[in-house]
């Protein structure tokens, strides 16, 4: 699993799980931090920590998805971009404080997580 969401009394932790990757993340990924993130927000928590398995928070987008991205025509690229907008206002919004652990590198859309929290 790429997103693991554990609980430690009143701090909800949501990590970035996919080390080999260098946490790098794609459309999947970018789904399972919305829903995680919109379950934490929700939920009895106080406060909300984003953090990262292994040696790097995250280098960002995946590569092999960004090529892929490529082949997208406008209308397809216009709603994958929403969808990480929507995930970066889903932290800025999340209710609570958002608290980003970095380790390591953090690379291009690695930042907009980083700046989307408190």
């Amino acid at each position: 699993m790429s997103v693991q969401t554990t609980r430690r009394g009143p701090v909800t932790h949501i990590t970035l799980n996919n080390p080999d990757k260098r946490n790098a993340f794609d459309n999947t990924i970018i789904e399972a931090l919305i829903d995680a993130f919109q379950q934490a927000g929700s939920d009895d928590g106080r406060v909300i920590v984003l953090d990262a398995a292994g040696k790097h928070f995250s280098a960002g987008a995946d590569l092999n998805w960004m090529r892929a991205m490529g082949a997208l025509d406008e209308q397809e690229n216009r709603a994958d971009a929403l969808r990480l907008a929507t995930l970066m206002d889903t932290i800025d919004r999340a209710g609570k404080p958002v608290i980003v652990r970095v380790q390591g590198a953090a690379y291009g859309g690695a930042l907009g997580l980083i700046c989307a929290a408190d």
